[in-house]
């Protein structure tokens, strides 16, 4: 790649200074070869012999360049115009010396156009030079033609054209060849950065790898210090224990070792990669190694429900091999192909001879493996990467243990028929065993162990089914879930003595176990089989019998984002494992705690919505039945002065018939009085059927608004003897609404009643209705004292009344807005003190109405005010309202 734009430049018209050699060797004999045949008898041998000489020079340039290539490269551009002109200047000659006997001038012309078109196609020459060799071919173009025709006004034209061309092209190529240069520099550049960027981040790998292998190195003592004193503890050495803590050690060095398996592996897998491990390789029976394998399998798959075989045709097969390596390497595939075979299904390893080495294949016919584990398989010479799960990190050990051996390795997994693990190994050679590397006794005799060798094995066991520990003394049920057992069974031996313990090993059942036994506190792993943990808690917050529920989510990963997770999911606590045993009494405690002051601030509210409720029902009811008492109190007096008239024998015909009719005037003037109270109330009993969501029917239909107003009008008396003027002025007779009639009768009674009981003494209340384009109009208007500012702006918040305690709940107005707003109409309210108050309702007309029949009940969503008839001593004299 050229290092400036000169040498690019340079490079260009070397290439093109060769090209032009060549044309001009090759054009020059053609052209005399073509005067040969064209010109007189007379001329045809110089036109040969010019042809010949000329394209002999063209070569002597081209030989010239190979004989002083480092003088012809310093001053490639003078050399290539040089070329240039003595081509271009011989052509047209050539031409002239043809045509003699015709007009040479359109051929030359062309030929001079065609070199000033085609030259800055092959050099890169600077603009100085292009305006020389411009008119020096002209010039001689000019003084070539000694006749009329060179000097005709069209010649200067396309010599003019082509000579812009041709300076045009010289200037666009160097541009051109400026921006290459450039662009490649920056690549360049880049290039040269990303490499040092891959050096760091080689070296920062490097770090990283050395010191994640010295912290899990160091690992190894600690745990093999854990371990021994485990044994000793076990074995009886330092005393007797009780079972439970016999329980508990033993869990300790189940864990501790599988700790230190681990360690091993990712340390193997460090020194294998950075190719610090060397094989102590002895010739054995590889037979004998794959059935002690199988063997100790055969109880893990028996637990599972899996069958597992060992098949060959050879009795012996000898090759040298690293056995402590090969076994942990075809354990751990035993142990993978054993965990991911359900029940019924089967496991099977065969070994075969191939060559003088052998082929093994580990098959099963399970549901496969995890995908992100099969991404990471690459070809035998690119090197894995871990799969996501800890548990991968065997399969990627077993593999690079084979390739160390100079084996190839194969899997073919699927979901339909399993896995396949294929592997091939040479027979291989005798190293010289290193007996200086071993470990201390102590650390050999652990890892010599079969507990250790087969570890992998036998942790793939089925778990024993953990029973529940409920109990009807325990005042509180904890569902834990987890699907590590150990873990299940250690949290339920901790909980146990407190709480009634429910346990499931997966999401799925822990949500089946919560919504059967309904606990108080649940707690659960994050990452679960079926269903995790954020999975189950959603779960449980859409079911209305267990969204309060309080959940506790246990989390291996302390990560900021997997909090997040769980805190969206509607967690109340995330703890980290390990978890400490007293801290997660005390978190169950806080739950619990927490719970008992929601449920304790839930029912005062409750109570204290009752008693407002109670009280506001009390008022309204008191009313209406103190008009049916005195209606019944007057026809029960009417009616017993009718009995005394007509059974009286001092009075006349005509007293009697007086007194009875007296007496009939009053019954049938508290009859209608009568039976308004008892309307009032079951308006009442049905509101409060509707507040309890008893139902009623909420369906939308059409309706005529002015005759419903006219029915809530009937319904309404001023209270406390206001004599108090409703002037309906009712204008919408042909307009009809989509609505539940109930809804909006109650709606407009709502802000009516409330006009009624704002107004003094002689005050109006005016209801009006008119149509609109698209609407209908509603105003009810008062003449009283309007709303005060700072109540304006809470007349709409439930529960709020500038009502004495026990004469309204302050939910009329709310509910009333909320019916309006539900039938696709607005509520504006305007109001100025000492004038009065105009509340206007728009609704749409039926045939704008969008909601049909899916209007949604407001008043099944709260209570609503419904003020009553006033009571009066005189129940004939309640009514005073005119239309």
């Amino acid at each position: 790649m050229p290092d400036s734009p000169l040498e690019s430049i340079r490079d260009n018209n070397i290439a093109g200074f060769k090209v032009m050699a060549w044309v001009g060797a090759l054009l020059f004999p053609l052209a005399g070869l073509g005067g040969y045949f064209t010109l007189p008898s007379s001329q045809q041998t110089m036109s040969i012999i010019l042809g010949v000489i000329a394209g002999a020079a063209s070569l002597l340039c081209l030989a010239t360049m190979r004989g002083l290539p480092k003088l012809v490269e310093r001053s490639i551009e003078t050399f290539s115009l040089l070329l240039s002109l003595g081509i271009t200047c011989g052509m047209i000659a050539f031409s002239g010396f043809l045509g003699e006997t015709a007009a040479p001038y359109p051929t030359t012309i062309f030929i001079l156009i065609i070199a000033f078109c085609g030259v800055p196609q092959l050099f890169s020459w600077s603009m100085g030079r292009a305006l020389v060799f411009c008119g020096l071919t002209s010039g001689f173009y000019f003084v070539l033609g000694q006749n009329e025709a060179a000097f005709e006004p069209i010649n200067f034209v396309f010599l003019g054209l082509a000579a812009v061309v041709h300076l045009y092209a010289h200037h666009s190529r160097l541009n051109i060849l400026a921006r290459t240069q450039q662009d490649q520099a920056s690549l360049v550049f880049q290039a040269e950065k990303e490499r040092e960027h891959l050096d760091e981040l080689k070296d920062m790998d490097r770090l990283k790898t050395g010191f994640y292998t010295s912290i899990v190195e160091s690992l190894r003592g600690p745990l093999t210090l854990m371990l021994s004193p485990l044994d000793s503890m076990l074995s009886g050495d330092v005393g007797d224990f009780r079972p439970n803590q016999i329980e508990y050690i033993e869990t300790v060095r189940r864990n501790a070792l599988k700790v230190l398996r681990l360690s091993d592996d990712l340390v193997d897998l460090s020194h294998l990669e950075s190719g610090l491990i060397r094989l102590q390789s002895e010739k054995t029976n590889v037979i004998g190694m794959l059935e002690s394998i199988v063997d100790h399998a055969k109880d893990t798959a028996s637990s599972k429900g899996v069958r597992i075989g060992f098949s060959t045709d050879v009795p012996t097969l000898e090759i040298a091999f690293d056995v402590e390596k090969l076994e942990r390497a075809v354990t751990h595939l035993v142990a993978t192909a054993i965990r991911y075979t359900s029940a019924g299904g089967r496991v099977d390893v065969r070994v075969d001879p191939s060559g003088s080495g052998l082929k093994l294949v580990i098959r099963d016919n399970g549901a496969g493996l995890p995908p992100d584990w099969l991404d990471s398989f690459g070809s035998n010479e690119n090197k894995w990467l871990p799969p996501r799960s800890p548990e991968g990190v065997g399969l990627v050990l077993a593999r690079e243990i084979i390739l160390l051996h100079d084996g190839s390795f194969d899997v073919a997994s699927r979901p339909e028929t399993g896995t396949t693990f294929s592997i091939a190994l040479p027979a291989g050679r005798e190293t010289e065993v290193n007996t200086g590397l071993h470990a201390d006794a102590r650390t050999q005799r652990i890892r010599e162990s079969e507990d250790y060798r087969y570890g992998p094995i036998v942790e793939e066991s089925q778990a024993e089914d953990i029973d529940h520990a409920p109990s009807e003394s325990k005042a509180t049920k904890v569902l834990v879930v987890d699907d590590n057992p150990e873990i299940l069974n250690f949290t339920k031996g901790l909980l146990s003595k407190d709480h009634a313990v429910f346990v499931a090993s997966n999401g799925q059942d822990g949500l089946a176990l919560a919504q059967e036994e309904l606990p108080d506190v649940i707690i659960t792993d994050t990452r679960m089989p079926k269903l995790d943990g954020t999975g189950l808690i959603r779960a449980l917050r859409e079911d209305p019998r267990l969204a309060q529920v309080p959940t506790i989510i246990l989390t291996a990963r302390n990560q900021v984002a997997d909090r997040e997770a769980a805190r969206e999911s509607g967690a109340d606590m995330v703890m980290d494992k390990p978890f400490n045993p007293r801290e997660l009494r005390t978190a169950i405690q806080e739950l619990f705690a927490k719970q008992h002051r929601q449920a304790s601030t839930f029912m005062h509210e409750q109570a204290r919505s009752f008693e407002i409720i109670s009280a506001g029902l009390a008022h309204e009811m008191h009313n209406p039945l103190a008009y049916i008492k005195n209606a019944y109190f007057v026809i029960g007096e009417s009616a017993r002065k009718v009995l005394d008239a007509s059974i009286n024998p001092d009075l006349s015909t005509e007293e009697k018939e007086k007194k009875i009719q007296k007496a009939k005037d009053k019954i049938d003037k508290m009859l209608p009085v009568a039976d308004r109270g008892i309307k009032k109330v079951e308006q009442l009993v049905a509101l409060m059927r509707r507040y309890a969501r008893e139902g009623y029917s909420s369906d939308a239909v059409d309706m005529s608004i002015d005759q419903s107003i006219a029915d809530v009008l009937a319904m309404i008396a001023p209270k406390d003897n206001k004599e108090v003027t409703i002037e309906p002025e009712l204008a919408a007779p042909l307009a009809i609404i989509k609505g539940v009639p109930e809804e909006l009768q109650q709606a407009i009674t709502n802000i009516t009643q409330n006009a009624v009981d704002a107004v003094g003494k002689g005050g109006h209340v005016w209801v009006r209705t008119r149509p609109e384009s698209r609407n209908v109009r509603i105003e009810i208007a008062d003449d009283g004292p309007g709303i005060p500012r700072e109540a304006m702006a809470r007349i709409f918040t439930p529960f709020f009344t500038t009502k004495e305690v026990g004469k309204g709940m302050g939910l009329g107005l709310t509910i009333t807005r909320q019916v309006i707003k539900q039938h696709g109409g607005t509520l504006e309210v305007d109001s100025t003190l000492g004038q009065g108050t105009t509340f206007t309702i728009r609704l749409p007309l039926a045939s704008e109405n969008s909601q049909d029949s899916d209007t949604v009940s407001a008043l099944e969503q709260a209570a609503e005010e419904e003020p009553p008839p006033a009571e009066t001593e005189d129940p004939a004299e309640a009514v005073t309202t005119s239309a």
